[in-house]
């Protein structure tokens, strides 16, 4: 189901934010779910239905999971590249 077609089906539990200071002039886009109260948060609508590649977005995922079992802290989070 394309984006734009997700976005219509969830209509009723779709909210658009805007979360533009948080991205303090940079373009971006995110979608977030809030599981307990079955509802989807969407910053920059428009670009949230562009169809790309997800390149490295797993790179997330295993950023959570490390918050998640304390292998790095938000106020500890420091990587030494090379």
């Amino acid at each position: 189901m394309s984006p734009s077609r997700l976005l219509r089906y969830f209509a009723p539990i779709t909210t658009v934010e805007d979360l533009s200071s948080f991205f303090k002039g940079l373009l971006g886009k995110i979608g977030l779910y809030n599981s307990s109260n079955k509802q989807y948060q969407i910053y920059n609508r428009e670009m949230s239905e562009q169809r790309i590649s997800p390149n490295s977005t797993f790179k997330i995922f295993s950023a959570l999971f490390a918050l998640g079992s304390n292998v790095i802290s938000t106020y500890n989070n420091e990587q030494v590249w090379d």
